[in-house]
Order: C-alpha cells, then sequence, then structure tokens
C-alpha cells in the first residue's frame, strides 16, 4: 500500500522539461463505482521529467482507493499506467491467486463491515473526512476460497454494468416522457387558439 505522488513536489515549471502524463481522477472512481454517469475527461499532469521516476503508477491490477470517497476501482489495462496523486492510495496486491482484486474492491466499496471500519477510522471534520494509509494497512481481509472470489467479484462487476444500464434507461425514459408532455402540450395549445 502506497500514497500517491504529491503533485506540488514534481509538477513541471514554465521552464522545465515537462512531461504530460494521464492521470486517475476522482471522477473516474466514481463512474467505476456507479456515483456518477459521467465517466469525465481524460486528466493530465505535467511533470517534471527528472522527477517522472519518483512518481507512482498504476499497474494492472492494482486498486486504487480515493482516501476522501472511500471508493476503490481496479486498473485494468486502459488505467494501467497512469500517475497516482496523493488523494488515492495504491494498493498492490502481490499475489493474485490469493486475493482477487475485483473481491477486493467489493469489499471496501459494498461490505458493510470494511465500510463501517473505514466510518470509524477516518480523521478530519465531517465535511471532510481523510483515510489514514495506515488504517487500510491494517484492515483485516477475510480471505475467502478463490473459486467464491470470483463469483462475487463477477456478480460485482454485472451489478455495477447493469446499474449504469439501468440508470441510463431511466433517464432517457424521463427525456422522451418530457417530450411526450411538451408536444401534446403544445398540440393542445395549437388547437385551442383556433
Amino acid at each position: 500500500i502506497s500514497l500517491g505522488t504529491i503533485l506540488t513536489r514534481v509538477n513541471a515549471e514554465p521552464h522545465d522539461d515537462a512531461v504530460s502524463v494521464e492521470t486517475i481522477s476522482m471522477q473516474e472512481v466514481s463512474y467505476y463505482v456507479g456515483k456518477t454517469d459521467i465517466k469525465g475527461d481524460v486528466l493530465y499532469s505535467k511533470i517534471r521529467g527528472s522527477k517522472i521516476d519518483t512518481c507512482e503508477f498504476t499497474k494492472i491490477n492494482d486498486v486504487v482507493l480515493g482516501l476522501t470517497s472511500r471508493s476503490a476501482m481496479v486498473i485494468d489495462c486502459s488505467r494501467a499506467n497512469k500517475l497516482i496523486a496523493s488523494n488515492f492510495l495504491k494498493i498492490r496486491i502481490h499475489d493474485t491467486n490469493l486475493l482477487n482484486p475485483t473481491y477486493l474492491c467489493w469489499l471496501i466499496n459494498e461490505n458493510r463491515s470494511t465500510k463501517n471500519y473505514f466510518e470509524n477510522s477516518k480523521q478530519g471534520t465531517a465535511a471532510v473526512s481523510v483515510l489514514k494509509a495506515q488504517d487500510v494497512r491494517e484492515l483485516i481481509i477475510d480471505i475467502i476460497p478463490m473459486e467464491e472470489q470470483i463469483k462475487i467479484a463477477n456478480f460485482y462487476m454485472k451489478y455495477l454494468e447493469k446499474y449504469r444500464v439501468d440508470k441510463k434507461l431511466a433517464e432517457l425514459n424521463f427525456t422522451l416522457n418530457k417530450l411526450i408532455i411538451n408536444r401534446y402540450y403544445k398540440g393542445e395549445k395549437y388547437n385551442e387558439n383556433k
């Protein structure tokens, strides 16, 4: 478990040799866990070329956890090699035969006992509360058989996908109904003026 890069320490100045790197955003994590329907624009950070080796980057199967949102996502091939800022923790699972990354995300995002643990561990005011890396390190993870982890992980991913589709259908249905009502109203109003 490691804290993301403190961007103020590596941000490029106008006179520096800058490298533009894709960066994990809160919007991306929120979309992953179903808190928003908007993926958001790709976020870039300009880093000093001499500091690039000191930065934290994602690898496939890493889990990225937002310290304020307490939401996590698994890094797939489309999110690999992105910069992680200091408002995230990177959890690198060294043995994915022992712990499935998506199962870990489910534990973090949905499991009641994990959510209660994080709620009791947060520091800061009610308006802005932040998880501490040490509390995440001390989280006790129930390692169930891998086939059960995979079942939970697959169900969780299908649930998130269905949730996004259902939400999009509800929005389209709402828009369609508004359109029908407006057309009906305009038709009624037009007929009354004759």
